[in-house]
């Protein structure tokens, strides 16, 4: 499935940042102490490939191409974690290359496929479905090992010891009180985390529906899905770029549109919260050069369309 979706069945070619390049981004990162320990950030290599792309890539084709990955998920690791989320990842890896001694047969097909999804990471940059699959078969590796936890058993408050020779020792009688305010506590949290991830999961799925919009040349659904998306995750600086070329478009539209149209008069509005919406990615994201250039074009196109842009 992962192979599939990158390549899209030969219809497409992925096109990766050079591994010379991602190497010598690395290299880069870690000469600085703190960058080397801690790395840029998880979300940072668009911005880090800015800062130090290579001179020699802008002789080659991709050199207009802003990278927001590297070429393979280790460079990419060492550069946004540094050596620290590279070492957790090694002590995952040989934690893992331990378990493989006496494993039973249940076991075998999730740790199959964990070690398939490293394997992967040598070659291809990290994506959600390759991650995703990576989590899902160490959580069902662990579960199927059931032999680790002979000697404990976890009830919904209680806790029991068990000996070897499966007589039950009761622990001795206490308050649950602790357990209950943690519990509270965890509900609380888990409920707050839901709430705002199903936002961020709904601003996607609108985002992805005005897409479709516009290739049905469908304006107005996509101005409403866009408009709809920052409602749900306003702190999405891509959905603010989009949103104002959007506005910007629909404007330009309108400015051509016969004399009578009664939407002309709307215009001026739509050029304003273009620029606004531009600003504000700008903001969300300052050290992110895309978004400077997307306000650079917002006012290029106001300026050279003339009055009917004035806001």
């Amino acid at each position: 499935m992962n192979i599939y979706t990158v390549y899209q069945a030969q219809r497409t070619s992925p096109l990766f940042l050079p591994y010379g390049a991602s190497w010598s981004i690395m290299i880069d990162g870690l000469k600085s102490v703190k960058s080397s320990l801690i790395g840029f950030g998880p979300d940072n290599y668009g911005v880090v490939f800015l800062h130090l792309k290579p001179v020699w890539l802008n002789t080659t084709p991709v050199w207009a191409i802003q990278f927001i990955q590297a070429n393979n998920f280790f460079l990419n690791l060492i550069t946004t974690l540094g050596l620290v989320g590279l070492g957790s990842w090694v002590a995952l890896a040989i934690q893992a290359l331990r378990r493989l001694k006496g494993q039973t047969e249940a076991t075998v097909p999730a740790a199959a496929i964990f070690f398939a999804s490293l394997a992967i990471e040598f070659f291809l940059p990290p994506n959600p479905v390759l991650l995703g699959t990576q989590i899902l078969a160490l959580i069902f590796w662990v579960a199927s090992e059931k032999h680790l936890f002979k000697d404990i058993q976890l009830h919904s408050f209680t806790v029991r010891m068990v000996k070897a020779d499966d007589r039950t020792q009761r622990v001795p009688e206490h308050s649950n009180g602790m357990v209950y305010g943690i519990t509270i506590i965890n509900a609380g949290v888990l409920i707050a985390l839901f709430y705002f991830l199903s936002r961020a999961i709904a601003g996607d799925a609108f985002m992805f529906l005005s897409e479709i919009a516009g290739i049905k040349n469908r304006g107005i659904d996509v101005y409403n899905y866009q408009q709809e998306a920052i409602t749900l995750n306003p702190y999405m600086e891509s959905y603010r770029r989009k949103f104002s070329a959007t506005n910007m478009t629909i404007a330009f539209a309108l400015s051509n549109a016969k004399a009578d149209n009664p939407d002309k008069d709307k215009v001026p509005t739509l050029v304003q919260q273009g620029i606004q919406e531009a600003r504000v990615a700008t903001v969300l994201n300052p050290p992110d050069s895309t978004n400077w250039v997307n306000l650079a074009r917002v006012y290029n196109r106001e300026r050279t369309n003339g009055p009917d842009f004035a806001p």
